[in-house]
């Protein structure tokens, strides 16, 4: 959330599609496949269920408490990056690790960074 709140995307990158995934199921998939609930094998896609624009993402990310505009924070990838990559498919991970990804905007009503 700090890069868009810092740096907010212009351009062709402010249209680039994003599947953004909340932090908490990140965390539980690596949970899952360190205590064996999944086996630790292959390669997957981590994404949300919601396809945004990232000027959307930058718009619900506004009000993020803790994170000023014009901050110094970094994109990863790069914007250039963004702006062109596709979609994910994540099937694959959800079937692979158990996980249905929660609702994004319930997530960035709570977090700061």
């Amino acid at each position: 959330m700090r890069a868009l709140r810092a740096q907010r995307p212009t351009g062709r990158a402010a249209r680039a599609l994003v599947q953004p995934v909340r932090e908490a199921d990140v965390v539980e998939t690596l949970v899952r496949a360190l205590d064996g609930r999944a086996a630790w094998r292959g390669w997957y896609e981590v994404c949300g269920e919601e396809v945004l624009t990232l000027e959307e993402l930058a718009a619900l990310a506004a009000p993020t408490p803790g994170v000023e505009a014009g901050e110094e924070a970094e994109w990863e990838p790069a914007l250039d990056i963004l702006a062109v990559q596709g979609l994910a498919e994540p099937d694959a991970w959800r079937g692979h690790f158990g996980i249905t990804p929660g609702p994004l905007r319930s997530a960035l009503a709570g977090s700061a960074t």
